[in-house]
């Protein structure tokens, strides 16, 4: 998991972007991604597959990082998403 400095001071122009399946998808169902984005952007599109009945996710994947996975991703989207509040960024509408 992330040191918590790693989550505050990392660059919000780095990119990741979220892996899902489609809910009840057999094992050997291959992951879905969404765009590339940069982490300023990450908060709409983890909220917009997280709010789905239809998607699950399995975790995000950030530049320079690596995967982040169950509670170490959350965790880490609700401190970008409170520092791009922070910043005064305002989101785009998540799109797939």
């Amino acid at each position: 998991m992330l040191d918590s400095t790693d989550r505050t001071n990392i660059p919000l122009s780095r990119h990741a972007y979220v892996r899902f399946v489609s809910f009840g998808a057999p094992n050997q169902t291959r992951a879905f991604t969404t765009r590339l984005t940069t982490l300023d952007q990450l908060p709409t599109e983890y909220n917009y597959i997280a709010e789905s009945r239809s998607f699950v996710i399995l975790g995000i994947w950030v530049d320079g990082i690596g995967r982040l996975n169950g509670y170490s991703a959350e965790t880490f989207v609700r401190t970008v998403a409170r520092r791009v509040t922070a910043a005064g960024i305002v989101p785009m509408r998540a799109t797939m």
